[in-house]
This record gives structure tokens, C-alpha cells and sequence, in this order.
């Protein structure tokens, strides 16, 4: 495929998410068009998407066969089984799932340095938006409004954007270095 930026945007589709042997379809809504510049960009996005779900819904989808005294054969050959954890467990986790930054034990974002530049660019908007308006936040409220400022349609695409640029020339400032190993 192509990786190249391309200049009609395409619409959305869908992918097969895997869970327990099980296949769902659930959206890839990640495509090219603004601010996703390429395939690979929309690629690792839906990827992260799937991933993201799937971890949302295994251990739902495994208390579902506990309490149903059932086991993923059985489901896989159940039509009705299978459309009832779809509408009942994959269908609502997909539909309310945000696609945000992730924080670890120490609040750090790991994973996607152009999300973690984002989230960067982020709170430190917030945090100047809130002093000059003299409040103060905690750093929860802090991660809260840049995570929304992040996800905002026309502001979140700028600081999409801008995190891009920013890493892009970090690579390349890395790649300019020569180490003798």
C-alpha cells in the first residue's frame, strides 16, 4: 500500500476485533484526511483502537461464559450467544470507549510519542488558560481538560499537528547523530 499523503479523505470502516476466538466487527474510525496524514498513521491508530476495545472487553466477555456456564466453543457455534455478548458487552463498550491518553502508575503517558507531545502541548495550554484567569487546578483536572482539549475536533487536530512536528524533528535530530559503538 501506498503511504503517501493522500488528498481526498476517506471515510471510516470497520475491522474484526478477536476476543476469546470469538469475532466481533467494531469501527476503525481512524482514517486519512485531517489530521491523519497517511495509511501507517491510520493504521497504528485503528490498531491501538482495536487493541484498546479488546482489553476493554476480554474480562467481561470471559465473566459472561462464568456466569453463563458456558465456553467460547460454545459461543463460536451459538449465533444467539454471539449476538448477545455483542449487544450486550462489545456493542456499549465501543459506543461510550474514549480514545485518550493513557496514564500509568506514576501518571506518565506511555506509548505514542506524538500523543504524549499532544498531551504535553495540552497541559500546558491548560495550565496557562488557568493562570490567567488566577485558578488553580490539580493535576488531575489538569489531565482532565487536556485530554478534552486533545479530543476537541478543531483544537485537538492543531495540537495533533503541531506534537507531529515536533517529533518528527526529534527523529531526525536523532537520526543526525552518528555514535562510534
Amino acid at each position: 500500500m501506498n503511504d503517501q499523503a493522500q488528498t481526498e479523505p476517506q471515510g471510516p470502516t470497520e475491522q474484526v476485533l478477536t476476543v476469546h476466538g470469538l469475532q466481533f466487527s467494531i469501527p476503525a474510525p481512524y482514517f486519512v484526511g485531517k489530521p491523519i496524514e497517511t495509511e501507517g498513521e491510520a493504521s497504528n491508530f485503528n490498531q491501538t483502537y482495536k487493541e484498546a476495545i479488546s482489553n476493554g472487553v476480554r474480562a467481561k466477555i470471559a465473566k459472561f461464559f462464568e456466569s453463563n456456564n458456558v465456553q467460547a466453543s460454545d459461543v463460536a457455534s451459538d449465533e444467539g450467544l454471539k449476538q448477545q455478548i455483542a449487544d450486550s458487552i462489545v456493542g456499549p463498550y465501543v459506543q461510550s470507549h474514549r480514545f485518550t491518553a493513557r496514564t500509568g502508575g506514576d501518571g506518565g503517558f506511555r506509548g505514542d510519542p506524538v500523543m504524549k507531545e499532544a498531551m504535553a502541548i495540552a497541559r500546558k495550554k491548560v495550565k496557562e488558560a488557568a493562570r490567567a484567569q488566577n485558578k488553580t487546578l490539580e493535576a488531575k483536572d489538569v489531565t482532565r481538560y487536556a485530554e478534552m482539549l486533545v479530543n476537541h475536533p478543531e483544537k485537538g487536530a492543531n495540537i495533533l499537528a503541531t506534537a507531529r512536528a515536533i517529533v518528527k524533528k526529534q527523529h531526525e535530530a536523532a537520526d543526525a547523530i552518528e555514535l562510534d559503538l
